[in-house]
């Protein structure tokens, strides 16, 4: 079953309450030692994205919290993709 299906029937069957969406941003730390920042307005725009596909996915009847993490993760070089992130959270 795709993840949005999965998603949708869950959400039904514990009556969500809520599906809160938080995005953060992220930096990448290049092999020069520089620090590449994404601007902190892709963290909310990130989440009001997803938010978007799962509303017009079939979950449009729930109601969505969308917000975004404060500050960001530092980078090391390996990871930095980990922290450019949608965190979807289903709340009964």
């Amino acid at each position: 079953m795709p993840p949005k299906r999965r998603l949708l029937h869950y959400a039904a069957k514990i009556d969500a309450s809520r599906i809160e969406v938080s995005g953060s941003s992220g930096a990448t730390l290049l092999s020069d030692g520089t620090v590449m920042a994404e601007d902190p307005s892709i963290a909310v725009k990130r989440a009001n994205e997803i938010a978007e596909i799962l509303q017009s996915g079939g979950l449009g009847d729930f109601f969505f919290a969308v917000s975004a993490e404060e500050g960001r993760e530092e980078p090391d070089g390996v990871d930095d993709w980990k922290a450019r992130r949608a965190v979807i959270r289903v709340v009964p």
